[in-house]
């Protein structure tokens, strides 16, 4: 997930710059909304994990977090760039919570304080590769660092797909 989203993060003020005619402005709104976006979203998405598939629903979230990221890259408006980057913050409040309640479910509770000390590990290497591999390919345009974005958060959806599901709790 972060592979796809610090990508984003970084070249999201520069994407909004070119249509904005107040860049500053727009930015700080534009944020600021993706912000409320997300902390609504986490507790909602705390509330709907305990009783759905949170496989399904990480994977579906990342695969979101793709085509809103695409969606940014093409949109020719301000408007719609504001909607996907708002939109965006729903991906952003899946991935934390559903892992940790994913790990929480499937570790052993004697390992449980390793495996969530080398979660957030992994997701910040991939928050580190991508935004680097993106600013290599930037200069071919603005639409190679989002697509860099993109397939950031296509892995995510290729490792959520191979994680192991299981029962939900019995109540």
């Amino acid at each position: 997930m972060r592979s796809g989203s610090g990508t984003v993060d970084a070249y999201i003020s520069v994407r909004i710059a070119q249509v904005a005619t107040d860049p500053a402005s727009a930015i700080g709104w534009i944020l600021g909304g993706y912000g409320v976006v997300t902390t609504i979203s986490t507790w909602l998405t705390g509330r709907i994990a305990d009783r759905s598939d949170i496989v399904r629903l990480y994977t579906l979230g990342m695969l979101f977090g793709a085509i809103v990221t695409i969606g940014i890259m093409v949109s020719p408006w301000l408007w719609l760039i504001a909607v996907f980057a708002l939109l965006r913050g729903i991906p952003t409040a899946l991935a934390r919570p559903l892992l940790v309640a994913h790990l929480a479910r499937v570790v052993p509770h004697s390992y449980q304080t390793g495996v969530f000390g080398l979660f957030p590990t992994i997701g910040n290497v991939g928050g580190l590769i991508f935004p680097l591999l993106a600013a290599g390919v930037v200069g071919s345009g603005l639409w190679a660092a989002f697509a860099i974005g993109a397939l950031g958060y296509a892995a995510s959806v290729v490792s959520g797909a191979r994680l192991e599901r299981v029962p939900l709790p019995k109540e």
